[in-house]
């Protein structure tokens, strides 16, 4: 803070120099010399000169504030920009930890377990507090849209964090939510991404890093439309070699049941294999779905 002000007043004493030296001393001589050759005494002169000195005086004491003010606004500005960029940074960092519940289906039960013993979704409410107390009016205008989208992802993860319980006691996420989830976090890692630095040092994202290797390489397909119905397919991968050992399948329903076969396991030796069970499984649940009616 105290090399802050230092440089401030620095800076101010450099303009007032430079307005000295290039402006007014300039003005004053050739106003002098001017004087002169229209053959005022040096009575006259003088009265004349310090006349002029009064009038730039006045401009630059009026001038000075604005100065100092639009100096104390860009400093504002970035002090707000990087309060924001911690603030998405501690979020991410949340949103991380609760994504990697649903890396894998065959332990995201566990997962989400360990994530309410450990009381992680009460963090939620004191971020969305320090969101809410950013003054949106002071920030930059290109900023405003990137508060409005970190509030919207930490406001989500908390919406997600109090379903839990309930998944918990259905014995399986909810896909579609899950999926928007990794969408907001992913565009907030992005805006992160092109905020300036705060002065505030990184933290070491080692495990967010492995964790972001592991859902781009075992990337999840995307939905299936059968009959109306809505299918996500999530599989179970081997250690070794490239084709899922097992999947499970989630399934919505027009009238709003969500429903979850339970996991299937099978060394299948092709995608092809794979994929004809899965098509078998489909067709049983919806025919037995409409079926009821």
């Amino acid at each position: 803070m105290l090399e802050e002000k230092r440089k401030r007043f620095l800076s101010i004493i450099a303009v007032t120099f430079l307005c000295v030296a290039f402006i007014v001393i300039p003005i004053v001589w050739q106003l002098i010399v001017t004087l002169k050759w229209v053959g005022l005494d040096n009575a006259a002169a003088a009265s004349w000169v310090q006349g002029v000195g009064s009038i730039l005086a006045i401009v630059a004491a009026g001038y000075f504030p604005i100065f100092h003010s639009r100096i104390s606004a860009k400093k504002l500005e970035r002090q707000l920009v990087g309060t924001m960029r911690v603030l998405m940074t501690e979020t991410l960092e949340k949103l991380w930890r609760l994504s990697s519940a649903f890396v894998k289906f065959d332990s995201e039960i566990l997962e989400m377990q360990e994530y309410l013993r450990n009381h992680r979704q009460r963090e939620w409410h004191g971020l969305i507090s320090a969101i809410d107390q950013m003054p949106i009016a002071q920030l930059p205008a290109r900023r405003v849209s990137d508060l409005g989208h970190l509030r919207d992802a930490a406001e989500f993860g908390a919406y997600v964090a109090e379903l839990l319980p309930g998944w918990i006691e259905s014995g399986a996420s909810h896909q579609s939510v899950v999926r928007a989830l990794r969408g907001k976090r992913d565009l907030l890692m992005l805006l992160r991404g092109m905020t300036p630095q705060s002065g505030v040092e990184d933290p070491n994202w080692d495990w967010i890093k492995k964790i972001q290797a592991y859902e781009i390489s075992k990337a999840e397909p995307g939905e299936m439309i059968v009959s109306g119905v809505k299918i996500y397919r999530r599989y179970s991968w081997p250690e070794v070699g490239h084709i899922p050992k097992g999947y499970q399948l989630q399934y919505y329903f027009p009238d709003g049941l969500v429903t979850t076969d339970d996991s299937v396991s099978f060394p299948w030796s092709s995608y092809d294999d794979l994929k004809a069970r899965i098509e078998i499984d489909v067709n049983s649940t919806i025919s037995r779905y409409l079926g009821d009616f």
